[in-house]
């Protein structure tokens, strides 16, 4: 059974809808569904313990990227075919790297939050930060993110919120 974690409607008019079966895309043209025209197109990572799309973000240059059970993802186009590219987001401290929450702060700067494995921090140039218990997080299940007007990056968690 399929669920919808989360929906996105980006910039260029496509709707996106988070399952737990793949990243489905929604057709536009038609509501009536058949094998010519379905209803939904379906992508998937390549990795099946990826299957599971958590959550979507867009970003201000209206690159998508995939929250999944098990890593981040760039949604990429090019001639009308959808593809599933992986971030690195270096050595996870668990086996599976959960995804569940996805921010770009105003400086550009790509925020992730995981379950298990505290938030990670992606910097200009590929390097990865990662913020646990030891740098002041309540706990290492990142449930939400979000900046506030003053640039600050505030992490709830299933332990308590946390401001960094």
């Amino acid at each position: 059974v399929r669920s919808v974690n989360a929906p996105l409607e980006p910039r260029g008019g496509a709707i996106w809808m988070a399952t737990s079966g793949g990243l489905a895309k929604l057709n536009p043209k038609d509501l009536r569904s058949s094998p010519d025209n379905p209803l939904f197109s379906v992508y998937r990572p390549e990795n099946p313990k990826s299957n599971s799309i958590l959550n979507l973000f867009e970003d201000a240059d209206g690159q998508v990227f995939v929250g999944t059970s098990d890593g981040l993802y760039r949604l990429t186009e090019t001639d009308g075919r959808y593809a599933l590219e992986m971030v690195n987001l270096g050595d996870p401290l668990t086996e599976m790297l959960e995804i569940t929450a996805i921010i770009k702060d105003r400086s550009g700067v790509l925020w992730v939050g995981t379950w298990a494995n505290g938030l990670l921090r992606l910097l200009p140039g590929g390097r990865v930060e990662r913020y646990t218990n030891e740098q002041g997080l309540p706990g290492s299940n990142v449930d939400s993110l979000l900046e506030d007007k003053n640039g600050r990056i505030w992490v709830g968690s299933s332990t308590k919120p946390s401001r960094l």
